[in-house]
């Protein structure tokens, strides 16, 4: 088990972003899909993920509002999307 220990904010990744790399555990998020920050609790599912994989992950949705159902994904492999 990786020994680094990272922490991704809700706050943080509140917003809109563009999948880069297809998703593993959600089929529906191929790269070019746009996904929000999940803003209900991931019950601790993206600092695990972070912790057993070594790099920075966190909890994404479908859903515009942020709500369930949610899926992680590591930060790397999504980009924000800022509209003007």
């Amino acid at each position: 088990m990786p020994t680094g220990y990272y922490f991704i904010s809700a706050r943080t990744m509140r917003g809109k972003f563009r999948v880069l790399k297809q998703s593993k555990l959600e089929k529906r998020a191929k790269p070019g899909t746009i996904i929000y920050g999940c803003l209900q609790c991931d019950y601790g599912c993206a600092n695990q993920d972070s912790r057993y994989h070594g790099k920075p992950y966190a909890s994404f949705t479908l859903k515009e509002d942020g709500g369930y159902p949610f899926f992680t994904m590591p930060v790397s492999d999504v980009e924000r999307v800022i509209e003007d």
